[in-house]
């Protein structure tokens, strides 16, 4: 059977460029990135040279490879490989290196280019489908922050501290209010960190470990308790979804099925 290999590479405005693909008999030369490129194998294994060396990167591992550093890319099989990459620029990563530490910005270097940890590959899974198919900038950018500043926590040389007490109710109480209340409007995570004077890398970890969600899950919990009266009052899906702030009726369906169970279209039907 023949293998087909296809690629997606797109910009996005968070300061960062994406790529999802399969490649089989593809070869990448040697080449360098101005920025990071970071990102986690799917299936199959990925070789590259970096660094004086030939590394291999197997299913569920993560590529870790420093801006202006010479690589190459290549399948180890005939089956190929799939992967998902972001490729953040240094400016970036600094600023989530400082949102950790509270100190002056510092580009993160990782002298390991492959590692193996499962719950920052989910992560990243998720953050990298998100900017694929959410219109949400809270929803990508808090999963982006989650997954990047897991890995400069873990595997980034000199590994800052992240020292922030986690029972800061005051905040989580401010933060939860300025969702209720502006729900129906875009919410960046820079946003929401301004209103509440925290960074979002510390606000986006103490709003988790107290609600038992990231702000933009609750956003999301939030918007869909506000639609459920409008779909029982009659309100066509389309104007639901963007009354209670929704960017389109796809993004509205996909997570009201997710909490409720049934699609928006169902729950009116039933109603």
């Amino acid at each position: 059977m023949q293998l087909h290999e296809q690629a997606k590479y797109w910009h996005a405005p968070e300061q960062i460029e994406l790529l999802s693909a399969f490649y089989v008999t593809h070869r990448f030369i040697p080449h360098t990135h101005d920025t990071f490129a970071i990102g986690v194998i799917g299936q199959g294994a990925e070789a590259f040279y970096y660094r004086g060396q030939t590394h291999i990167a197997p299913m569920g591992h993560i590529v870790l490879v420093n801006p202006d550093e010479i690589h190459t890319g290549y399948a180890v099989t005939q089956c190929g490989w799939m992967y998902r990459m972001f490729y953040p620029t240094a400016e970036l990563m600094s600023e989530i290196h400082a949102e950790i530490t509270g100190k002056a910005a510092q580009v993160p270097f990782f002298s390991e280019p492959v590692v193996y940890n499962p719950t920052i590959s989910a992560l990243m899974w998720q953050a990298h489908h998100a900017f694929e198919h959410s219109p949400d900038p809270l929803e990508r950018a808090a999963l982006l922050r989650m997954a990047f500043s897991a890995l400069i926590l873990q595997y980034a040389d000199r590994r800052p501290i992240s020292l922030h007490p986690l029972n800061d109710h005051t905040v989580v109480q401010q933060a939860r209010h300025y969702l209720e209340t502006h729900y129906a409007q875009p919410i960046t995570l820079d946003i929401l960190s301004h209103a509440v004077s925290m960074s979002p890398f510390h606000l986006n970890r103490l709003f988790s470990a107290q609600v038992g969600l990231p702000p933009h899950a609750y956003l999301m919990q939030w918007r869909i308790r506000n639609a459920t009266p409008l779909l029982r009052q009659g309100m066509p899906l389309a104007q639901v979804a963007l009354a209670v702030g929704f960017a389109n009726q796809s993004h509205f369906t996909r997570w009201f099925k997710q909490i409720v169970g049934v699609t928006p279209g169902h729950y009116a039907r039933s109603a």
